[in-house]
């Protein structure tokens, strides 16, 4: 710098200050780019290497039951790491797991189609019976809990079985042909009427103890597979379905008349989700997107972009949405097309803010997960897939 004139030596100070300037502002917007990916402590519940089917929440938010491959079922505290009972209903896998609404009851269905609704203070069956065998999905109960609705989630068959929780008693099978109808099979919280469309795109609204004979056209031995869903709104009042054009209606149950149309995916929806107050609903799509409208005025509220190889978004077991604190937070599905030295989208958890619609964080995680819940008032979030269970804090969920 000494040969240098002052003339010089300032363009050079100012194009050293600019360089470093621009340095941090890369750095900053390299980082935004990444999407805040964050790492915090993972807490493992039990063998760090056994494949976990299902879990399901206990109402008091500590307790977390999974289900794995040999057909255990483990209650966990998970505020102890320690198991708080096993049960062994079977050596066949258990394929889901839900909680009543106080937590003294735990219904499990297993791959052979046998429900079981155990006591969880004396760990004994209370009730089991042998539903169809193609219905081997998701367990409830009805809001009263006089009856046990059992839903059928497979590609192909749209199918459900209300059954009573009292005497055992099966109310019936709707439908009667599952491979004719076009759409998911819901049931209110009521436990009362059903909902699904036809293959001509009709919505039809049955009673669950009259037999329902639907006889539409087929397709021979090979029914195409169910696209969309129906979800009736938490008070009943409404039913939002998913249309062969990629729209979503919402009709009135009462009036069975329209009341909107949501209009802006591009493909296929698979998922549909109310709000607990049912005024809000989230549109889950295979174009690789998730849109929040406003279920009173048609609005779309945000639109959520999600990696492009998250195919299976849309079932339930890879996400989970506390709408009262607007945390949404979902895994990616099944399929990876990276190289196996770079984490694939079930190797991340993304956790969204739904009051805004923006990406919070994503979280690297230490195994492939294909499922994830949070808890009650979202204190705590598990995930679990082929390695185990994973447990995260509160803490994750700070903006």
């Amino acid at each position: 710098m000494k040969n240098f004139s002052p003339r010089k030596r300032t363009a050079f100070i100012v194009v050293f200050i600019v360089a470093i300037i621009i340095t941090v502002l890369s750095s900053n917007v390299l980082n935004d780019r990444t999407n805040k990916v964050a790492s915090y402590n993972q807490n493992y519940l039990g063998d760090k290497y056994k494949p976990i089917l299902s879990i399901a929440w206990h109402p008091n938010g500590i307790w977390l039951a999974a289900s794995n491959d040999i057909g255990e079922i483990t209650v966990w505290d998970i505020q102890k790491s320690l198991p708080v009972f096993t049960l062994h209903p079977s050596s066949t896998p258990v394929r889901f797991l839900a909680w009543n609404r106080d937590g003294s009851q735990l219904a499990s269905i297993d791959f052979d189609a046998s429900v079981i609704l155990w006591n969880a203070n004396t760990r004994k069956p209370m009730r089991q019976f042998k539903v169809d065998k193609n219905a081997t999905g998701e367990v409830r109960w009805n809001a009263d809990e006089t009856r046990v609705i059992v839903e059928e989630k497979s590609p192909y068959i749209g199918m459900i079985q209300v059954w009573s929780a009292e005497t055992n008693e099966l109310f019936g099978t709707f439908p009667s042909h599952a491979n004719k109808v076009a759409n998911r099979v819901n049931v209110d919280s009521a436990g009362q009427n059903l909902a699904f469309t036809n293959q001509l795109d009709l919505l039809e609204i049955h009673d669950v103890q009259l037999p329902v004979k639907i006889d539409l056209p087929g397709v021979g031995n090979y029914p195409e597979p169910l696209q969309g869903d129906v979800k009736w709104s938490p008070d009943n009042h409404f039913i939002a379905y998913t249309m062969n054009d990629f729209a979503v209606q919402i009709t009135d149950s009462k009036t069975q008349k329209i009341s909107l149309r949501l209009q802006g995916h591009t493909d296929d929806i698979s998922k549909l989700i109310w709000d607990t107050k049912g005024t809000r609903l989230m549109s889950i799509s295979i174009d690789n997107t998730i849109r929040i409208w406003n279920a009173l005025t048609g609005d779309l509220l945000f639109t959520l972009s999600v990696p492009s190889n998250m195919y299976f978004l849309g079932t339930d077991e890879f996400l989970a949405w506390d709408s009262e604190k607007d945390i949404l937070a979902s895994v990616g599905g099944y399929y990876d097309s990276t190289p196996s030295h770079i984490p694939s989208d079930r190797n991340r958890l993304f956790l969204w803010d739904t009051h805004n619609g923006q990406l919070v964080k994503i979280l690297n995680i230490d195994f492939p997960a294909s499922l994830v819940s949070l808890s009650p008032y979202s204190n705590n979030l598990a995930i679990a897939g082929d390695d185990g269970i994973g447990i995260y804090g509160a803490e994750i969920f700070k903006r």
